[in-house]
């Protein structure tokens, strides 16, 4: 948490500048207006208890023209991942499949984390993004960490960033959320009336780092009107 106190208070020092999202209320999301969209270039996912189901219920509302490529840190037991990403991808129009090193980072892609290797990302000399898996950090309370991958996002593609944390027990994420926000990104959360488990996203948004909280059932339209 350390990382998040220490950024938290330069984001709040630009909040003035910034115009959040309207949440009618308490948790819906209006529209977009124009002036409010960013050039997104990464859609970062992070999601633990519950996240099976709310992937499935997310990842299949997008259409092939989906514009930016899509990755995911789901907390799940190792060897799970890999069927988990393909069951996903029966039922969604994006390809779908568990992170491999090297794999470009493309729209119309969906990787999903290796469970037991951190998910990170390497900009190549012919400026092609990869996914990079690995080890380190050692001590993170799970491997792979949303916390992790989001702070290689905010490193990597910086205000172009879109982190989304879902339903899930504890914290993580809440340091990368304070990442990418002190990059310039957007970070949207969960609301707790559709989360199995309002622990991620409450500690993402009660640091004052969720631009928007919104229902599960509302979250792939707020995602494409922010594109």
């Amino acid at each position: 948490m350390q990382v998040a106190e220490e950024l938290i208070a330069k984001v709040k020092a630009a909040a003035s500048a910034r115009v959040p999202l309207p949440i009618p209320g308490g948790s819906e999301v209006a529209a977009i207006k124009p002036k409010q969209r960013l050039r997104t270039d990464v859609l970062v996912v992070g999601v633990s208890t519950g996240g099976p189901q709310a992937l499935k219920h997310l990842i299949p509302q997008f259409g092939l023209d989906f514009p930016v490529p899509i990755a995911v840190v789901l907390h799940m037991p190792i060897g799970h991942t890999e069927l988990f990403a393909r069951s996903l991808g029966e039922s969604s129009r994006l390809s779908v499949r568990e992170a491999k090193e090297g794999d470009p980072l493309s729209p119309g892609v969906v990787l999903v984390a290796a469970a037991g290797d951190h998910l990170t990302f390497q900009r190549s000399s012919d400026q092609v993004v990869r996914a990079h898996l690995g080890l380190r950090p050692l001590e993170t309370l799970h491997r792979p960490s949303v916390d992790v991958m989001f702070r290689s996002a905010a490193e990597t593609f910086g205000d172009r960033t879109l982190g989304v944390v879902l339903t899930g027990m504890g914290w993580d994420g809440t340091d990368g959320a304070a990442w990418v926000k002190a990059q310039g990104g957007r970070i949207f959360t969960e609301a707790e009336e559709s989360c199995v488990v309002y622990g991620m996203p409450r500690s993402v948004a009660e640091a004052g780092l969720s631009d928007a909280s919104v229902p599960l059932s509302r979250m792939a339209q707020a995602i494409i009107e922010a594109l």
